[in-house]
C-alpha cells in the first residue's frame, strides 16, 4: 500500500500488499491473545512494527492496528499481574508504546471505524490498571 498526497490530504492507494499488511496486523494481535504470556518475548520486536501502522493513511489498516494494539494491551495487562519487579520497567515501556500509538490513531482524522477501535482499545487498557 502506498499513499498519494492530493490537495493537502493523504490518500491510501490500495495494492496487493494491502491485504498482506492487513493480515499481518491481525495475525500479530491474534497470536498475542492465543499465546498470552508466552508472547511476551516477541513483544519487543512485534510491537514497533505494529505501532508504525498507527499513522498509516488507510483507515482500515489503522482500525486493524487499533484492534491488535487492544489485544496486546490485554496481554500486557495479564502479564502485569505476575511480572517480576526486574521486568516491570520494560513492560511499562511497552504499555506506553501501545498507548502512544492509540493516541496517534485517535488524532488521525477521517475514519470513524478506526476511532471506535482506538477508543475501545483505550477503554480496555484503562480497565487493566
Amino acid at each position: 500500500t502506498g499513499h498519494v498526497v492530493k490537495h493537502g490530504r493523504s490518500r491510501a492507494v490500495r495494492t496487493g500488499s494491502h491485504e498482506e499488511r492487513l493480515a499481518a496486523i491481525e495475525a500479530i494481535g491474534t497470536y498475542a491473545v492465543a499465546c498470552g504470556a508466552r508472547f511476551a518475548p516477541q513483544l519487543p520486536s512485534a510491537l514497533p512494527a505494529l505501532c508504525a501502522q498507527a499513522q498509516h493513511p488507510n483507515p482500515q489498516l489503522r482500525a486493524a492496528t487499533a484492534n491488535a494494539l487492544a489485544q496486546i494491551g490485554r496481554v500486557l495487562g495479564d502479564l502485569a499481574q505476575g511480572i517480576p519487579s526486574s521486568d516491570q520497567q520494560a513492560a511499562s515501556r511497552l504499555a506506553e508504546a501501545v498507548a502512544q500509538s492509540l493516541s496517534e490513531i485517535l488524532q488521525h482524522p477521517g475514519s470513524s471505524a478506526a476511532l471506535r477501535c482506538a477508543l475501545q482499545a483505550k477503554e480496555d487498557l484503562d480497565a487493566c490498571d
